[in-house]
């Protein structure tokens, strides 16, 4: 998991700025801070699987969710497992 604020920042400043083929992205178990920031901060929009396991994401993280859903057409898995979603 990554543990800092500033490592996340870091973190979603390197994502945003490489443009890569990659098709999967795990980021499980680093809290709903850490996602919300991924989710607000990364273009996720052309990932096949993504795997948001056990970050505590709660109802309010919903409309992250679904934004993700509605802007990324070529998802076929999404893991939302251990998560607080109603």
């Amino acid at each position: 998991p990554i543990e800092s604020a500033d490592d996340m920042a870091l973190f979603v400043q390197m994502m945003s700025e490489r443009h890569s083929c990659l098709e999967k992205l795990r980021f499980g178990w680093n809290g709903e801070g850490n996602t919300h920031a991924l989710l607000a901060g990364v273009d996720l929009s052309k990932y096949k699987r993504l795997d948001f396991d056990g970050n505590n994401i709660r109802t309010n993280g919903l409309a992250d969710i679904l934004n993700l859903i509605s802007s990324n057409s070529p998802l076929e898995s999404l893991d939302l497992d251990s998560n607080n979603l109603n």
